[in-house]
């Protein structure tokens, strides 16, 4: 659906895996869930805000609730 739009997507397998390819794009915004192998998606928006990563993310999960939400928006 994205490429539809006129993006170009890129897919990554979990958190550790989306870190490595991050490195060499320059992504307009991230999708990620919040459940996800090696690294969880709070744990990936640590590490891009460590970075001094200013992207826009998107998160999905069908385990969150309202208390998370919040908590990793911070």
């Amino acid at each position: 659906m994205v490429t539809g739009w006129g993006f170009v997507a890129e897919t990554a397998r979990d958190g550790v895996d989306a870190l490595e390819k991050i490195e060499g794009l320059e992504p307009q915004v991230m999708l990620t869930d919040m459940m996800m192998p090696r690294m969880d998606g709070a744990e990936l928006m640590r590490r891009l805000k460590d970075r001094g990563t200013s992207l826009p993310v998107i998160v999905v999960t069908a385990f969150g609730n309202i208390e998370t939400a919040v908590n990793t928006t911070h």
